[in-house]
């Protein structure tokens, strides 16, 4: 299908963002912030938020938000990342807070929202994923407190899907703890972007340039975004960082949503195939006329809340 008429309408917006380093400059991320800006006839759900500070000893301490459906609310958990190439993005980004604040309304359980470390040129993997497990475990350790009576979950979107899918790696590979659903929203997988289908590769001639994660034309092994994640060459790279590099066998029961008009769907709907032939419970699902990035265009818009409903249905599933 075509795209959503209001996502066609700031579809110019990202046309001036064609520079891949959008994040580094205020005029970047203030057209950003424009794009991805809800829709002034959205309301935000009251749900109950506190602030929390994870101390380690070999790391610095870890922000994270707690959102409640209430102060005294039980339910499902989920710990949350939001996107941005790994390198941007915050926990006050709509796809962060937005999400998680309807996630908790929806369900009525609690969503910890992770403000893990961005990469820089201090700041490399494993930074960011070890923030994520440690909020992972920060929740499990505190069911209780927390109010957590049903599944648990792990998911994030884009850069946060990939942080989700190789914690979850980790996890099994060393026999952690390890989430009832994971839920990776458009994400990112694959070092090398699988081949695109031929529908898709139809539309990608519409994605704007600022959405096209494709390696350089010339140099199928050109990743910019891996290197920074790394800080060094992509041959560094591990399942542990690139999950669909990772044996799917033993990974947990996933929920993948791709957007339609999104070269990263092909990562997704790779990374669903192989899990469904390991056996693994995989459900895919499109979300149509949609860009990479859809969900911090709030739940007015159809496929938005369509993708809401569905991470909240399978969470609060028994």
């Amino acid at each position: 299908m075509a795209l959503d008429p209001y996502v066609a309408e700031r579809v110019h917006l990202l046309h001036e963002m064609a520079d891949h380093d959008f994040w580094a400059t205020e005029a970047g991320r203030s057209r950003w912030a424009e794009f991805f800006a809800p829709p002034a006839s959205y309301v935000a759900p009251a749900v109950f938020v506190e602030e929390a500070f994870i101390v380690r000893d070999d790391a610095p301490a870890l922000r994270v938000l707690v959102y409640r459906g209430a102060a005294d609310s039980s339910g499902p958990g989920l710990v949350w990342m939001h996107g941005g190439g790994f390198t941007g993005g915050s926990v006050e980004m709509f796809e962060g807070d937005g999400t998680a604040r309807e996630l908790a309304a929806r369900t009525g359980g609690t969503v910890v929202s992770v403000d893990y470390r961005l990469v820089d040129s201090s700041t490399t993997f494993p930074a960011p994923f070890d923030d994520v497990e440690a909020a992972w475990e920060w929740m499990l350790a505190r069911r209780d407190e927390l109010g957590i009576t049903g599944r648990v979950g792990l998911g994030g979107t884009s850069a946060g899907a990939a942080l989700a899918a190789g914690t979850a790696v980790s996890l099994r590979d060393r026999r952690g703890p390890a989430p009832d659903l994971l839920v990776l929203i458009y994400p990112t997988l694959h070092p090398v972007l699988p081949p695109l289908s031929h529908e898709l590769a139809a539309k990608a001639a519409d994605i704007p340039a600022v959405f096209d994660y494709r390696p350089d034309v010339d140099d199928l092994h050109d990743n910019g975004m891996l290197r920074a994640l790394l800080g060094g060459p992509e041959w560094m790279v591990t399942s542990h960082a690139m999950a669909g590099l990772a044996h799917p066998h033993g990974m947990p029961r996933t929920l993948i949503v791709t957007a339609e008009f999104d070269h990263l769907r092909a990562s997704g709907q790779a990374f669903g195939a192989a899990l469904a032939e390991a056996g693994v419970d995989v459900e895919v699902r499109l979300a149509p006329g949609v860009l990479h990035g859809h969900l911090n265009l709030a739940p007015v818009l159809p496929p938005v809340d369509d993708t809401l409903a569905l991470i909240a249905t399978r969470l609060s599933a028994p």
